[in-house]
């Protein structure tokens, strides 16, 4: 692409991703100058192991853990209030946040609180910015997650808050707490990453640092995803099982990094067509939504492609490797990219059973509903006009492609 004339690009957070990651932590806390970090995770987490792998990590350190595993999906602001207390009676200095989803909302808005008083909540629901940095904070995902984990975005019990300061400060991923998950919720971690890797090149203020993140998680979910699916789903001996538990770490990992690179684009980009309408449809669904977002990325590719003119040729190179990128001719990438989204759903849709919807009837929406999700979605995006977002969910509804 070429250089604009101006672009922002903000991303404070150190990555560290692979084998032995977690004994990288203590010494990455100990130049936040944080020495009694708080870990909360879900109980499901501790009983799996994965407490006790990252206590490890701090054996032969100096450094006073705490950990609080009851965090569920009813966590709601009551909770944060007990946390609050306990974060202070203990004297607490950082977080550990060790799971995904309402684990890592749960400690953006505990971090606010801690950070300052329990009156900033308050303060931040009724429209206050957040103006300060708030105390270390490091993330360990798990397999599943929503995308958005690494992004300043934090929504719970009502209160949703956006501020670069609620971006974590660490991540650390590692494969020895990435452990085999249900396919579907593997899969919505997947399609949700891919859908804010897209809606990058479509974004009005791509820009090369973005696009550089969000290629690398388009290339980690297209060229891992369905393997992962794939292979989970197999039944082996316990020798093979070993051995394929051996292979499926870099698959893992790779789909992880791919979901935390998604975050940091989310963090950067507007909210496109997909994602907007995504969530819409999720709620009238009761799919996840990164799956409702999945199902509608190639329609809302196809017009911003062929109805807005945007030039997404590049989409191919993430997709198919640089070598078939170059032997494509140019007007016939995009046309390869927007088929390798449709044709991963297709193959997902196999591989569960049909629980990985191909199309809106698939989820039991009906066709009265789609002209009301158009215009509640632009009513809350500008950017998404609701002619075009009713083109998307149409087309949606029964696979038929986008032709300008």
């Amino acid at each position: 692409m070429q250089l604009p004339d101006h672009f922002e690009f903000m991303c404070p957070v150190k990555t560290g991703s692979g084998s032995q990651a977690l004994s990288h932590l203590p010494s990455d806390l100990a130049a936040l100058d944080a020495r009694k970090p708080l870990i909360l995770t879900e109980k499901k987490n501790s009983e799996k192991g994965l407490v006790k792998h990252l206590v490890q990590a701090f054996k032969t350190w100096n450094i006073t853990l705490g950990v609080y595993d009851g965090i569920d999906d009813g966590t709601n602001l009551e909770t944060v209030k007990e946390l609050y207390n306990l974060y202070l009676d203990r004297g607490f200095d950082s977080l550990i946040v060790l799971g995904n989803g309402n684990v890592m909302n749960t400690a953006k808005i505990l971090n606010i609180a801690v950070s300052g008083k329990p009156e900033d909540l308050k303060r931040v629901k009724e429209g206050g910015t957040i103006t300060e940095p708030l105390k270390p904070m490091v993330y360990i995902p798990v397999i599943s997650g929503t995308g958005t984990e690494t992004s300043g975005d934090a929504c719970l019990d009502g209160l949703c808050v956006s501020s670069t300061f609620l971006m974590p400060d660490i991540v650390t991923i590692d494969p020895k707490v990435l452990l085999d998950e249900d396919p579907e919720k593997v899969v919505n971690t997947g399609l949700a990453a891919l859908t804010y890797g897209v809606e990058a090149y479509m974004a009005d203020d791509a820009n090369p640092v973005t696009l550089t993140y969000a290629q690398l998680a388009v290339d980690f979910v297209v060229n891992n995803l369905e393997v992962l699916v794939r292979e989970s789903l197999v039944a082996r001996g316990k020798v093979k099982a070993a051995i394929r538990e051996f292979q499926a770490k870099k698959e893992r990992t790779a789909l992880v990094n791919a979901a935390c690179m998604a975050g940091y684009v989310y963090a950067s980009t507007g909210r496109g067509l997909a994602s907007s309408l995504g969530a819409h449809v999720a709620d009238a669904s009761g799919f996840p939504k990164g799956i409702a977002m999945g199902l509608l990325l190639p329609y809302a590719m196809d017009v911003s492609a062929r109805i807005k003119g945007r030039d997404l040729s590049s989409l191919m190179r993430p997709m198919a490797g640089i070598e078939m990128f170059c032997c494509t001719p140019e007007a016939q990438r995009f046309d390869y990219a927007v088929n390798r989204v449709r044709l991963l759903q297709n193959e997902l849709f196999s591989l569960t059973g049909g629980r990985v919807p191909r199309t809106l009837e698939d989820m039991r929406i009906t066709r009265k509903t789609l002209a009301g999700i158009a215009e509640k979605t632009s009513q809350e995006n500008g950017a998404c006009d609701s002619a075009l977002c009713l083109t998307i969910l149409e087309h949606a509804y029964d696979g038929k492609p986008v032709v300008s």
